[in-house]
Formats: structure tokens, sequence, C-alpha cells
């Protein structure tokens, strides 16, 4: 049996002036927080409030949104906390997107108050491809996190080096089909999948060897993508 509120939920609309609107929630029980919306000029979600107590008033600014300037991509959140309950906001959470020239995404960063909690960075190559990750924005030149790609082709990737660890993956020269897939960790072949293909493109065995395995060996029934 579940929890049954006293009251229909009720909502209701309500409008601002300044070519702004504003979206008022109106609900009939007291187990959800009255909200308020407001939007730019442009239909964009810039503020949400909350109310103070079920009988108040009083609004609090629940969350802050802001976008780049020209085009309708969201930039910042910003999220206010009430944490003690007594209407006063204590806690701000920032999440501040960036982006390249090119509208791409090149990183983020998370700060709790002014003090930075987590970051990351992205970097591109010369034709637009994840090149790089870093725990830093801006990505650094040496980053942790390296992408590289298959010659003469756009998204089939080659290596992906971590530190400690690399993934390296070998195609098939003639049809984009994974030939092998092998995790190196400090030097150490720990595991490696040999596939073979049929000619029609279906996965009939997999030789599983490293020192994660004792060397398995695992045939497909290609008909069903079953594997005995």
């Amino acid at each position: 049996m579940g929890l049954e509120p006293t009251t229909n939920p009720v909502m209701r609309r309500g409008s601002s002036n300044d070519a702004s609107k504003m979206h008022v929630p109106w609900w009939g029980d007291d187990l959800t927080p009255d909200l308020q919306y407001l939007y730019d000029r442009l239909g964009r979600v810039s503020e949400v409030k909350r109310r103070v107590g079920n009988n108040s008033a009083s609004f609090l600014t629940h969350a802050e949104y802001t976008y780049t300037a020209g085009d309708f991509v969201l930039n910042e959140e910003l999220s206010h906390r009430d944490t003690d309950g007594n209407g006063t906001l204590e806690t701000t959470f920032d999440l501040d997107r960036k982006y390249d020239s090119r509208l791409r995404p090149s990183g983020w960063e998370f700060r709790k108050g002014t003090t930075l909690d987590h970051s990351t960075g992205y970097g591109y190559d010369s034709i637009g491809r994840l090149q790089k990750v870093d725990s830093t924005y801006p990505v650094p030149t040496s980053a942790d996190h390296t992408y590289a790609y298959e010659s003469n082709s756009y998204g089939l990737i080659n290596t992906v080096t971590n530190p400690g660890h690399t993934v390296d993956n070998t195609w098939e020269s003639y049809r984009n089909h994974l030939d092998r897939k092998q995790n190196i960790v400090s030097g150490s072949d720990v595991s490696s999948y040999d596939y073979a293909v049929n000619d029609i493109g279906q996965r009939t065995q997999n030789d599983m060897t490293g020192t994660a395995f004792d060397n398995v060996t695992r045939t497909y029934q290609p008909r069903y993508f079953n594997y005995s």
C-alpha cells in the first residue's frame, strides 16, 4: 500500500511582465513544495524558485541558469541549498560548462561555494575527433587520457592510453570488424581478446588470453549469436 495524499494535486499557471514568463506549479497536498519557473526573452529557463514553507509568501532561489551569448547552449548552472530549513541559502553548487569556438564541449568545472571540487577538460584533433581527456581544465598538452585512431578511418579507435593502462585495438584490414583487443597494464598483457568473424560479419570465436584468464576459447553459433 502506498502513501496517498489527502487531496488531489492541482497545477496552476501564472504569468509575469517584462516579456518573460513564469510557470507556477501549485500542489494541493503538503508533500511537494511550490516552485516557480522564470524564463528569459528567448524562452529559456533562467531561474527556479522554491517556496519557503507551504504557507509562506516567500520564495528562495533554488537554481539559476545562464547561456552562452547568442545561442541556446547552457553555460552555467547554480544550485542553491537551504540545508537546515531556516529559510536562508547556505550552500551553492556551481557547474560551469566550457565550449570551444566551434561550440564543442571543452570541459567543465564544478565548485562547492568558491572551492573547485572537480573539473574535466576535452581536446580534439584537427578533424574534430575526441583526442584527449584530463581531470583539469583547460586540458593540458600532455593529458591523462588520449585517443588515437586508425589511419584512413574517422571513428575506428586504435589505442586508448590512460595512466598505467593502454587499450590496443586491431582491426581487420578490409572491413570495420575488431580483430583483437588487448589491455596492457604496466607493460603486462592482462587480457587479450582475439576474435574470428565469418564472411557475413558474425563473430564465430573468441580466444581470451592474458594474466586475467586461463586461456579460454569461446565458439559461437552465428545463426543465433550465442556461444557454446
